[in-house]
């Protein structure tokens, strides 16, 4: 079993803020897209929070009613009127889903989605962002089916998704749909998708260092991270060792190993 760090929502480029959270309550903005079927102002955190009762509060100038890139679609709650056979589901193409292919990525693997966070309080009428910027995982996704978009015909109930709504994808041969599990194939009792709550072992970024320098076990010595050729450094000012994630990149695959897998599920387990 593949883990695949991937990285998602909002950026410094794609969007320009971190995405919030508000107490435990975690939610990856999705980025900008034109041509979607989707606006932030349909998307809620839960079933009685929408992005219209927070983001014109918290994003300056943030216009709420254009679309967006909505995917990794993995909590349930973020839309309206689900149909009852919905299952989680995670789009790519282009470079970052050749790369999947290469690393062999297959059934049973699982995503682990990462983006950038902050969180949040509120004074007055306004929301602000407080405390550090940290990359933090959001959520997890089993997969139970990689379908080539162009190649099969799409169940009904997953029409709605980006990568098959917008034109801009339609004839790309790369473009894949990923359909998660029902249930964890090693934990019944779990979904095969889901959206954590906030959660400090979550935190990928070391305490007191800038979001991309990550605070790894030390099993992570002893693996490969596509992408990360040469990433334990030691900083100048402190003498510590730390993780320096790439820049760049969407996928970072890890190769298959025991002790990387149960540490994925131990994080899974905080969904219990």
């Amino acid at each position: 079993m593949k883990i695949i760090l991937s990285r998602k929502g909002f950026d410094s480029t794609m969007g320009g803020y971190p995405s919030p959270i508000f107490n435990n309550k975690m939610v990856s903005m999705p980025i900008p897209e034109k041509n979607s079927s989707h606006r932030y102002d349909e998307l809620q955190i839960d079933y009685n929070l929408g992005t219209q009762n927070f983001a014109p509060l918290l994003y300056t100038n943030f216009d709420f009613k254009r679309t967006c890139h909505f995917d990794p679609d993995i909590n349930k709650a973020m839309l309206k009127n689900r149909p009852k056979n919905w299952k989680a589901l995670f789009g790519q193409t282009g470079s970052a889903q050749t790369h999947l292919q290469n690393q062999g990525v297959k059934e049973n693997d699982i995503f682990l989605f990462f983006g950038w966070f902050r969180h949040t309080e509120k004074i007055t009428n306004k929301i602000i962002f407080t405390g550090p910027d940290m990359h933090v995982i959001f959520g997890y996704f089993q997969i139970g089916e990689i379908l080539k978009i162009k190649d099969i015909q799409l169940d009904k109930w997953m029409k709605y998704h980006p990568h098959i709504q917008n034109e801009e994808y339609k004839n790309d041969n790369l473009n894949t749909l990923y359909v998660a599990k029902e249930k964890l194939s090693f934990d019944k009792n779990l979904l095969g998708a889901g959206a954590f709550d906030y959660n400090k072992k979550l935190v990928l970024t070391k305490k007191s260092y800038t979001r991309s320098r990550w605070n790894f076990p030390e099993i992570f010595k002893s693996v490969n991270i596509t992408c990360h050729p040469n990433p334990w450094k030691i900083s100048k000012e402190t003498g510590e060792e730390y993780f320096q994630s790439a820049c760049i990149g969407q996928e970072f695959v890890i190769k298959e190993n025991g002790g990387i897998e149960e540490w994925a599920k131990k994080l899974i387990n905080l969904m219990v």
